[in-house]
């Protein structure tokens, strides 16, 4: 059997939406990575600006929005130190 690895974001892996997400798959529970997500509201204006000002400047996005885009950058970056081809990344609402 061919085996994806599998990426789930979490802002907290004990909460019931985490265990939701995860009970749908039984057999696998055990090889998903974690992710721990980061929450973009709790970034200080200094991280947050660093991050937009390298936006293309088109849409302000929101803290929340560069959260998740860092979880999901280092979700990738997990996988592209893997030999695997392809990987599946959720969040913990999937």
């Amino acid at each position: 059997m061919y085996y994806i690895p599998t990426y789930i974001i979490s802002l907290n892996p004990e909460s019931e939406r985490f265990k939701s997400t995860v009970a749908q798959f039984p057999k696998y529970k055990e090889l998903f990575n974690v992710i721990p997500a980061i929450y973009g509201d709790k970034l200080t204006a200094k991280e947050y600006f660093e991050y937009i000002l390298k936006s293309d400047h088109t849409n302000l996005i929101t803290p929340a929005q560069v959260g998740a885009s860092l979880s999901h950058m280092s979700a990738l970056e997990m996988f592209l130190s893997t030999d695997a081809d392809r990987a599946l990344i959720l969040e913990d609402d999937a």
